[in-house]
């Protein structure tokens, strides 16, 4: 007769459990968890969402506006949103499931910003002189694409005021302006302009920090004075510390 195994006492098995259970989470959160995040976050800092820098090159058309008038609209943003892109694919079987093969990089195309409107106007004003330019709001004709499109840099900087990042974003045309609400009871509210633009791609520059800290610091330079870039931002953000030693190096030919 096959002897039958001595049972477990229940206690000591959930003992062995609750064991084995603690010896995880140990193991957890000293490799991945909250120790790591905390870890990660003390070496490599966070980015927040309020800290960016937009600016606008007018396009050819309007090659006359002064750079006051764009210094301002980079000043008077106060949202905006990065471009993004996906990866086309389409389906594509010989044998069992399907595979997703791509064919080509699709941008999103189009980038929201929120303007707060000065006394006169002048925002709204450069944005409908714009988009006049696109489309002839008297005799309805065309532009010329070349001459109606321009470029955008998008800057996102860390609390020590370091470029981290910076989108290019290549044939930019304002495409929407949005509906403006006023009312009797926003008496303190300032007012907002929605902008909608179109554009056709972008590329990415990453800035690889030089120092250890998460508060910013010392950088390897800072942009010079006058840029030779097509915006003319260089007394905007000649202050800002750059962690890299590539930037400002005529970005934008």
């Amino acid at each position: 007769m096959i002897p039958k195994p001595k049972p477990v006492p229940q206690e000591r098995q959930s003992s062995s459990i609750r064991d084995n259970g603690a010896a995880s989470d140990q193991q957890f959160l000293g490799s991945s968890g909250i120790g790591g995040m905390v870890d990660s976050i003390t070496r490599n800092g966070l980015l927040t969402t309020n800290r960016y820098v937009v600016e606008i090159s007018p396009p050819r058309i309007l090659a006359a506006t002064t750079s006051d008038t764009i210094r301002n609209l980079t000043l008077r943003c106060s949202s905006a949103t990065l471009p993004g892109f996906d990866i086309g694919s389409q389906s594509y079987r010989i044998y069992g499931p399907a595979r997703q093969m791509p064919y080509d990089i699709v941008y999103s195309g189009q980038l929201s910003f929120t303007y707060i409107v000065s006394r006169d106007m002048r925002e709204r004003a450069f944005f409908e002189k714009w988009m006049s330019n696109v489309i002839n709001p008297t005799d309805y004709k065309l532009g010329f694409y070349d001459d109606y499109t321009s470029r955008m840099r998008i800057s996102i900087l860390d609390r020590g005021d370091i470029i981290s990042y910076q989108s290019l974003v290549e044939e930019v045309y304002p495409k929407t302006i949005g509906e403006i609400t006023v009312a009797n009871d926003r008496e303190n509210e300032y007012m907002t302009q929605e902008m909608t633009f179109a554009f056709r791609k972008y590329t990415s520059n990453f800035y690889a920090a030089t120092d250890t800290g998460n508060q910013g610091g010392d950088g390897a330079g800072q942009i010079p004075a006058k840029s030779k870039d097509a915006f003319g931002f260089g007394s905007l953000l000649g202050s800002l510390a750059n962690r890299t030693n590539s930037i400002g190096k005529g970005l934008f030919g």
